[in-house]
């Protein structure tokens, strides 16, 4: 009776926006009010809290490009430098793994300076099992 007079001046819409979650139930707009409220929460909880990473050069531009200039660039310590790299993953969201696979491009082309780049791989923080099939995919492709 309750929906059917309320119909007419306001949305179900909006009286599933507005309405307790119990009072939806009673009047059957959700069938249980349990399970919409977990769905709810865990809707709301990927909305909000779930942290984004941009793994290609074309998601964030401009910090891959800040990156790219970086590495292009090393100090002499490695240490000035992978805070300056930590700096751009937390400032820009960028993609932990996608970060050491450049910088492991880099020393590619940088095969002079192996020495600073060892230490900042050492000093890079990542997972074991990364580093592995970063390097043997790159070892898989390497022409």
């Amino acid at each position: 009776k309750v929906l059917e007079s309320t119909s007419k001046h306001i949305k179900h819409e909006i009286l599933k926006e507005r309405l307790e979650y119990e009072t939806l139930e009673r009047v059957k707009l959700i069938s249980n009010s349990k399970q919409f409220n977990t769905r709810y929460v865990r809707t709301r909880t990927k909305l909000f809290y779930k942290q984004q990473k941009f793994n290609l050069l074309r998601e964030e531009n401009e910090g891959y490009n800040k990156l790219v200039t970086e590495l292009a660039n090393p100090p002499s310590d490695p240490q000035i430098m992978i805070d300056h790299l930590l700096k751009l993953i937390g400032r820009f969201d960028l993609d932990p793994n996608r970060v050491l696979d450049l910088v492991l491009e880099t020393w590619q082309n940088y095969i002079d300076q192996s020495n600073f780049f060892i230490e900042l791989v050492k000093l890079f923080p990542k997972q074991e099992e990364t580093l592995c099939s970063m390097l043997g995919y790159t070892f898989a492709h390497y022409e």
